[in-house]
């Protein structure tokens, strides 16, 4: 009976291990999104909010060294993000100006009449 306990310990601890790291992840992950959407969106409205986002930056890094084993996961996750920024500025933000600017010239016509 001792041995079925002790087996039982060891399937929880070594469980809780693993949601411990996987909320970690979650975590990071979520900062990352943060980071993202401040970077993006606060650049072009607010630009005190940049630092902001620098900061969190910061700690996103800081907590991917500490957990060690995402450390890769952070990296690649940060070079996917710079990848999806690129894009988002070279093609996304010029496509979003004009959409704006056809909704301006329509919503000025459709005032007029």
């Amino acid at each position: 009976m001792t041995e079925n306990v002790q087996n039982i310990f060891i399937a929880c601890t070594i469980i809780n291990t693993g949601l411990v790291l996987l909320c970690c992840a979650v975590f990071i992950l979520l900062c990352l999104a943060v980071i993202f959407f401040i970077k993006k969106t606060a650049k072009a409205l607010v630009p005190g909010l940049e630092n902001i986002s620098t900061h969190l930056e910061i700690i996103t890094k800081r907590l991917a060294e500490e957990s060690g084993a995402y450390k890769s996961i952070s990296e690649r996750l940060a070079w996917n993000l710079n990848k999806t920024v690129d894009l988002y500025e070279k093609d996304l933000l010029p496509a979003i100006g004009k959409v704006s600017a056809i909704f301006r010239i329509l919503s000025g016509w459709l005032r007029k009449k």
